[in-house]
């Protein structure tokens, strides 16, 4: 591909929120101002409530909020791959939940979500560019069970639901994520940090290479250290990713690497 050519772009953005709490409840409200230089204006409110219940540690919260995407300029100006009728991304996010804690050990969260967008933006293969679908409605649902014991151990558990559908023609828009579970067990004690982190993610995928329904788990170790307490914080970290050495691949442009291991030290002040 030819990148020689020249083009300017940019964006700024102002934004403002507040928070108001009275008494069980609080109130969250927002604005965001988008300057683009190839897309004009935009202006995006958002506004959310809390309610916590008096009678258990619990709550549930619904948002509202508007949301503006401008496309890189390359994905416009490219001389070979670019769309000069590529619009931006806007959408209205919707969202309502709730959390309860149970036995002071036990935290269930579950919540609901939907975004109506205008002009998703999605890689067509046969035409080798990025191009707008007009009307697309992504849904769905997650949740999460967690548990933290005395003895420094929390382990936790969540996953989600997404259906994106093209409005119009009533498709389902593959290549985007549908399912994805997160696990985790954290173990602390003293100076030390043990953290076990897997992930499983099913694409909904078209390009028939991929093999992805699998957990793909790491392990990373913090070890604080007693040194420079006055100067700051230091600590030792290790990592091994891909501990059990799985095999994972969405495309074949982006494999995942084997087993790897990293580690060092970092000193904050």
């Amino acid at each position: 591909a030819n990148y020689s050519q020249k083009y300017e772009t940019g964006n700024w953005a102002v934004y403002s929120n507040d928070t108001l709490t009275l008494g069980n409840v609080t109130v969250t409200a927002g604005l965001r101002y988008d300057h683009n230089r190839e897309f004009d204006s935009e202006v995006s409110p958002s506004g959310g409530v809390v309610y916590r219940f008096p009678w258990a540690d619990a709550l549930v919260r619904a948002q509202v909020a508007k949301g503006f995407s401008a496309p890189p300029g390359a994905w416009i100006n490219d001389p070979v791959y670019g769309n000069k009728d590529l619009e931006p991304e806007i959408a209205v996010n919707y969202q309502l939940g709730g959390q309860i804690r149970l036995f002071k050990r036990l935290k269930l969260e579950l919540n609901l979500f939907r975004a109506n967008v205008d002009d998703l933006i999605r890689y067509n293969s046969e035409t080798d560019r990025r191009e707008n679908i007009d009307e697309v409605r992504r849904q769905g649902v997650e949740g999460n069970i967690s548990a933290t014991f005395d003895f420094g151990l929390t382990v936790s558990f969540g996953g989600s639901y997404v259906h994106v559908e093209d409005e119009e023609t009533h498709d389902v828009i593959e290549d985007i994520p549908r399912i994805i579970y997160n696990a985790s067990a954290v173990y602390a004690h003293k100076y030390m940090t043990h953290s076990l982190l897997g992930k499983y993610i099913d694409h909904n995928s078209t390009y028939p290479e991929t093999h992805d329904e699998v957990f793909i788990f790491d392990y990373l170790l913090k070890v604080n250290l007693p040194f420079f307490k006055k100067y700051g914080k230091a600590s030792m970290f290790g990592a091994v990713y891909n501990l059990f050495n799985s095999t994972y691949l969405y495309r074949e442009v982006w494999p995942k690497p084997d087993r790897w291991v990293e580690g060092g030290v970092r000193f904050e002040f």
